[in-house]
């Protein structure tokens, strides 16, 4: 068998697992660069201790989770600066990144997080500022906090600050201007902040303050917007505040409703939008809709301030049409007839009406005759619950029979014209009906055992009238089968039956009332009754109705194998029971293991000698029944998921391959190997100490190693130039066994195509471009722009797979296959 060379080589395409592990990526996260300074020293003011507040001037925190010695813990952590020239090369858990990161120089930074729509919301507009607590020997004497401008910060991602060589494109601060560090003078009193202006950005944040009431004898919390403060965005202080004469609660203070943003007459402003206030809103019974009044507030250039608009508020329901970009209004009328809305359109200062939808009321319903299908009514319901059954046995037939009674409640004769089921010669009824008539529906089914040890057996039939209506009836049959035993009482009604299958730690236990109807059905510990396991039903005598009572929950473990992709059944398991590590009770089936969890299990631990696996167990966040598919992982292993797993990964220090452009391949009569040949030998002339990587008979990569961080730096630069290369791809592995690899700039991930819009705008964000629907409705493809695909990528693409609508992803890699046996 002869080698192929793959291009699509998708990894491991297993059932959906959702699996989070800790990203390696900066995405959404941006520095504020500060230089601090006194006028005694030129220098840095090193030693102080500074953090981030909001404007109130609070402390502000990230929420982290983390694991440590075998437990997860949590934690809340300020926002801390570090002196750049002081971090490490090597970066740390995020947020508290406390790295170094280059083309930034040696000041102060701090690191947090920035979503795109915060910027475009002025309520979720942050308002950041700096607190230096007092310090004499820094020449601090008292503690402050200054604004600090948010345009002037500087994003991670795409900005070359993460690369020890010198970026092609220089490092942007927000707003797109050229990098420069936000000044700080101690000396002055008080300490003065040196910041440009953003143009473009909002110019006012606003923050909306409530009224808490109290709900009566322990009632539902509701909430009275009664204040709005406006503050600049530039220097962090209150510029306006509005009192709201607000009049009906809110359930939430997330009510989208209440503060909305708008451009009221067109002029704009995007600077200093608009915005309304609901003031109140009701049900009208006369129009059977809700109504509303709002407080409309316009921005006055002239004077900086916001106004309340009479024009607009004096009127109830009034609202913008988005589509029109046009502030109008209703005014509803009620006849005895029809109810009338008339539309009012605001042009010119003044309102005019441009349209009205008259709505006629509906006449009474008459009374018609009943079909004939509703004529028929069954007297004890549609619906038949019979005892439980015990069908043991290979050659075991058990008759069952029962009756269901019928009334025609009509005037006229019915005929059933068929019985309309599979199992049709197990019902019996007469096909004529006469007027006020009684008749029985025989049922008389033959049950037969199966692999189930228990479940309940289901008749349908469907009496099928002259006029082709159908009126149909269950009859529904608990049974146990094989694997179980069933002890009987003395009338020969099953009283119970327990799961009898070898070596099985959990057992299905089913009990009935003293007729024989099903009672109870769960699962049991060792065949003890008393060691209740998982959701037990409980059913009413007599019906098929029952209620859910959860013991504990069911979680199903399954382990990938190291080599092949293939389950994996050697690992053992554990729980953290109250903080001790403990041996559950479990059960195998084939290649998975099953284990009940309780509410004081926090941990779950999945290990053989070498590997390990732990989850984060959340009792009250997780389903009756879960499954957790995984690959065992050895301690502190980088990981990426690719298909549907977290999967060993290691990007291959300054190692690179090539994709050469596919114009220029066309006219190329050699192969890929001596193409790359040809480059590496012709940057050996300017670079002797690069060096030749063959990854397998056929592919070729070349090495860095050799060279110096500013070398690097200038071979990629040159091979990213050459029109010739399309792409420039980092060498990497992928799981404990996989070769060298390399790969092209389109990435697929597999989400519901109704997410697509949301999740177009996260994948941007992460740099990528280009979404495009792929194949089977729900795989997508991104394109990440450049030609050099380094950690940068790598670390996209995972931030990407995190994303909660992805149940897959993949590489487009560069794998040549072996035959089996080399």
């Amino acid at each position: 068998m002869r080698k192929i060379s793959l291009l699509f080589f998708l990894l491991f395409c297993f059932s959906v697992v959702k699996l989070y592990a800790q990203s390696c990526g900066f995405e959404q996260y941006f520095l504020f660069v500060l230089d601090v300074r006194t006028s005694d020293h030129e220098a840095l003011a090193s030693g102080l201790k500074m953090y981030l507040v909001d404007e109130a001037e609070q402390p502000l925190l990230a929420h982290v989770a983390y694991e440590e010695k075998g437990a997860w813990k949590h934690r809340a952590d300020t926002l801390f600066f570090w002196e750049n020239a002081q971090a490490p090369l090597v970066r740390g858990a995020r947020p508290l990144f406390r790295r170094k990161f280059f083309q930034i120089g040696n000041y102060y930074v701090v690191a947090f997080r920035l979503e795109a729509e915060w910027l475009k919301n002025p309520t979720l507009f942050p308002l950041y500022r700096v607190n230096i607590e007092a310090n004499p020997l820094q020449g601090v004497r008292q503690s402050f906090s200054v604004p600090l401008p948010l345009h002037q910060a500087v994003r991670i991602c795409n900005n070359g600050i993460t690369d020890s060589f010198p970026s092609a494109m220089p490092v942007k601060m927000l707003d797109g201007n050229p990098f420069e560090p936000i000044v700080l003078r101690l000396d002055d009193q008080p300490p003065r902040l040196e910041a440009s202006a953003w143009n473009g950005g909002l110019k006012y944040a606003f923050r909306l303050s409530y009224q808490t009431i109290q709900g009566k004898r322990g009632g539902m919390e509701t909430y009275l917007l009664n204040k709005v403060r406006i503050y600049s965005t530039h220097t962090g202080q209150l510029h306006q505040e509005l009192d709201i004469p607000r009049i009906t609660p809110s359930g939430s203070k997330e009510n989208p409703y209440l503060v909305q943003f708008l451009d009221c007459y067109q002029r704009g402003i995007i600077e200093a939008l608009d915005f309304s206030v609901q003031t109140e809103s009701w049900r009208d019974t006369e129009i059977m809709g809700y109504r509303q009044r709002r407080n409309y507030y316009v921005f006055n250039p002239t004077l900086q301030r916001y106004e309340l608009d009479t024009l607009l508020s004096n009127y109830p329901d009034v609202f913008e049409d988005k589509t029109l970009k046009v502030m109008r209004r209703y005014v509803f009328e009620r006849t005895k007839h029809a109810r009338i809305t008339y539309t009012y359109q605001l042009a010119d200062k003044k309102w005019g009406l441009v349209d009205q939808l008259e709505q006629r009321f509906e006449p009474p319903v008459s009374k018609n005759k009943l079909p004939i299908a509703d004529c028929l009514v069954a007297l004890s319901g549609q619906s038949l619950f019979l005892p439980l059954k015990a069908v043991v046995g290979t050659n075991t037939r058990v008759t069952v029979s029962d009756t269901i009674w019928w009334y025609n409640r009509c005037e006229d004769t019915l005929f059933i014209r068929q019985i309309e089921s599979t199992t049709k010669d197990f019902f019996a009824i007469t096909p004529t009906i006469l007027p006020k008539q009684r008749v029985p529906l025989i049922f008389r089914g033959i049950l037969t055992p199966d692999e189930y040890d228990f479940h309940i057996q289901h008749f349908y039939a469907g009496l099928q009238f002259t006029d082709g209506s159908v009126r149909g009836v269950t009859v529904m049959v608990p049974m146990v089968s094989h694997q179980m035993k069933a002890y009987f009482r003395p009338d020969s009604t099953v009283n119970y039956a327990l799961g009898n299958k070898p070596d099985a730690r959990f057992s299905t236990a089913v009990f009935t009332h003293p007729n024989g109807q099903l009672r109870v059905k769960g699962v049991v510990l060792d065949r003890d009754t008393s060691q209740k396991l998982g959701n037990w039903l409980y059913f009413e005598e007599g019906t098929n109705r029952s209620k859910e009572v959860t013991y504990s929950k069911l979680l199903t473990l399954s382990a990938l194998d190291d080599r092949s992709g293939a389950a994996h059944h050697q690992f053992s398991v554990r729980v953290r029971d109250k903080g001790v590590w403990k041996q559950p009770a479990f059960d195998r089936d084939k290649q998975q293991l099953h284990l009940y969890l309780n509410p004081s299990i926090d941990s779950v631990e999945a290990y053989t000698d070498s590997t390990r696996f732990a989850i984060e167990w959340s009792y009250s966040e997780s389903p009756v029944y879960s499954k957790q598919e995984f690959y065992l992982l050895k301690p502190g292993e980088r990981t990426l998921k690719v298909g549907y797993h977290e999967m060993p990964f290691q990007v291959v220090e300054n190692q690179y391959s090539l994709v050469f452009n596919p114009f220029f391949l066309r006219t190329q009569k050699r192969t890929l190997p001596e193409l790359m040949d040809e480059v590496v030998n012709r940057l050996k002339k300017q670079y002797p100490k690069i060096a030749l990587v063959r990854m397998s008979e056929n592919q070729k990569g070349f090495s860095l190693e050799e060279l110096t961080i500013s070398e690097r730096g200038e071979v990629l630069q040159q091979l990213v130039k050459d029109s010739t290369i399309a792409l420039v791809c980092q060498l990497y592995t992928i799981g404990r066994y996989s070769r060298k690899s390399y790969c092209n700039n389109v990435v697929y991930a597999g989400i519901d195509e109704k997410e697509e819009r949301a999740f177009r705008r996260k994948a941007l964000r992460l740099g990528f471009s280009k979404m495009e629907l792929n194949s089977g409705g729900n795989r997508f493809e991104f394109t990440y722009p450049g030609k050099l695909l380094d950690e940068k990528f790598f670390e996209a693409f995972h931030r990407l797979t995190k994303e909660k609508q992805v149940r897959g992803a993949f590489l487009n890699s560069y794998l040549e296959m072996i035959e089996e046996g080399r």
